[in-house]
């Protein structure tokens, strides 16, 4: 939960009654993955203090790959791993979560617990590295998007992209083209050289936006030209459905 992430064991005897419990509090960006691991960890140190048979049955069938795995990366499961090493009353097994299981449901009603509970103790875990990737990206994001709304290229797609984030919008060459204006258009060419001016023939600005709306030897492939006041909701619409035209700078559909 927002508030934190909780873990709990229980242990119950032959006839079902409840022998003990168990319940750890952890940080909010400590994961889940975390706390179960924990749960068995604790749940295996109550039974090393116990001659007869224990088994131990969780839901987390990830914590129990992560204990097969002898070159697991989680200090956690490595301190369970040497646990068990020498110990020969202990069997682990897996259990599926919410099937009416009474020591299952009763472990997942403590854990929700700890979360709320201030006698429960808070334990100090090193934060997984998916915390840490995970702020380290939303840094980057917030840098990110300082630069897009303050940067002064790029303002075409601004108009249409205004919140950066890591997602591919995988759009066709012809649409990026035609929203950026990076093609073969004399405002672009011209800026580098390679055309003598930045209009077309008719004298006007030769963007993408004049060969899609207005320029005459591309008459049959006009889109609607939109009010001022509607540009942007229509560039996001052509995004959205990719229906725009690639003309050239001669007016050629291309």
């Amino acid at each position: 939960m927002e508030q934190g992430v909780g873990s709990a064991f229980c242990v119950f005897g032959e006839q079902q009654e409840l022998i003990a419990q168990w319940q750890g509090r952890l940080y909010p960006k400590n994961s889940i993955f975390q706390a179960e691991l924990i749960a068995l960890q604790e749940a295996v140190k109550y039974a090393q203090n116990h001659q007869n048979e224990v088994e131990i049955w969780s839901d987390s069938q990830s914590s129990l790959k992560a204990l097969l795995n002898q070159k697991s990366n989680s200090p956690i499961a490595t301190y369970i791993q040497d646990s068990l090493y020498n110990t020969h009353n202990i069997r682990l097994g897996w259990i599926r979560a919410h099937v009416g299981h009474l020591g299952n449901e009763k472990a997942d009603e403590q854990a929700k617990e700890a979360i709320t509970s201030m006698e429960v103790a808070m334990l100090t875990v090193f934060l997984p590295r998916s915390s840490a990737k995970q702020d380290l990206t939303q840094t980057a994001l917030a840098k990110w998007h300082w630069r897009w709304d303050d940067g002064i290229n790029g303002r075409s797609t601004y108009e249409i992209i205004k919140k950066v984030r890591l997602r591919n919008h995988n759009w066709p060459i012809q649409l990026i083209q035609f929203i950026t204006g990076h093609g073969p258009f004399p405002t672009y060419l011209f800026r580098f050289g390679n055309h003598p001016e930045n209009c077309c023939a008719c004298g006007k600005p030769g963007t993408p936006f004049l060969y899609a709306t207005k320029y005459h030897l591309t008459l049959s492939y006009h889109l609607r030209c939109p009010a001022d006041q509607h540009i942007e909701a229509w560039l996001e619409s052509i995004t959205n459905h990719r229906t725009v035209c690639y003309f050239d700078n001669l007016g050629g559909k291309n």
